[in-house]
């Protein structure tokens, strides 16, 4: 489901400019995604589409708990 999920994002959403998945050494259940987008709209985007939907509606049937972070980029040498 995720293989399959993962090639049709990276075939079809451009501005999702990274999309994988990681498992966590000692946790075999958990997984980790990591989906930069080109900005937030993309995002939006994304979640919109039907792959995704589908995506996530069995990810909600088979999970305990999920989260979203919004990172934002700080360049090196800044402070704020």
């Amino acid at each position: 489901m995720t293989a399959r999920t993962v090639a049709k994002v990276r075939e079809s959403e451009p501005d999702t400019l990274i999309y994988t998945t990681h498992t966590v050494e000692g946790r075999p259940l958990r997984r980790i995604f990591h989906e930069p987008y080109r900005d937030r709209a993309a995002f939006e985007a994304h979640r919109e589409l039907e792959h995704v939907k589908r995506f996530t509606a069995r990810c909600d049937d088979l999970s305990v708990s999920f989260e979203v972070d919004f990172l934002n980029l700080r360049e090196s040498g800044t402070t704020a």
